[in-house]
């Protein structure tokens, strides 16, 4: 019953620990996702360069305009109801952006793995461009060919996608793992809780006939 207990409490520990760490990730992802000025480690007009110190991780190239996206209806309308919209890029001039390495060559960049726009009264984003540094170091990042619809470039870290799977995995792991401790302690504990109700009924039994006195036996 012990053990039961403390697997109960040890698993009630850590599934609140759990689903705090998976929540706050999912946070700070739609945070990320949302918010395209977060985390920007420069910003430039267009044309312009910048030297920025870059630590080995993956980033992304976010154009800001004041009319880059537009919201699309989605889904279908209810009854009295305003119909659902999805908030989509505009298609504009993107303009040339690259990256030069501490060793004069460019770092490659790659499409955006997730469509990220987002639009504020102020100014829309929208991802244009990812990247990734393996090398810490100072890196020339240049911005060329104006664009009429975009008034500034920033570069910041991005969704690292596979970190974010992994923890998500590894948070829904210990979840799962901690109710199942949890499951297994409860049912210790149930059993144990029969166990002893059972040998208590058993030990309380009224006893049987005394014995016949000595000497006491079957008539021949």
């Amino acid at each position: 019953m012990v053990l039961g207990v403390v697997l109960m409490i040890a698993g009630g520990v850590g599934f609140f620990v759990g689903s705090y760490v998976y929540g706050t990730r999912l946070v700070d992802s739609a945070t990320d996702a949302i918010n395209l000025r977060a985390n920007l480690v420069t910003e430039l007009e267009v044309p312009d360069s910048d030297d920025v110190a870059l630590a080995d991780e993956r980033y992304r190239v976010v154009a800001f305009g004041p009319r880059l996206t537009h919201d699309v209806p989605s889904g279908p309308v209810r009854t009295g109801g305003q119909p659902g919209t999805t908030l989509e890029a505009l298609a504009f001039t993107e303009p040339r952006v690259t990256v030069t390495g501490p060793d004069g060559e460019r770092v490659p960049l790659d499409d955006a793995f997730i469509d990220s726009v987002s639009s504020t009264p102020n100014y829309d984003a929208v991802v244009i461009a990812e990247f990734t540094v393996t090398e810490p170091g100072t890196y020339t990042i240049s911005t060329e060919r104006a664009s009429p619809d975009v008034t500034s470039v920033g570069v910041g870290t991005g969704i690292d996608l596979e970190e974010t799977v992994d923890s998500f995995i590894g948070g829904g792991i210990v979840i799962a793992a901690t109710v199942a401790a949890g499951g297994f302690g409860f049912l210790l504990l149930l059993g144990g809780g029969i166990w002893f109700a059972v040998r208590g009924s058993s030990s309380q039994q009224p006893p049987g006939p005394p014995p016949p006195p000595p000497g006491y036996g079957p008539l021949l």
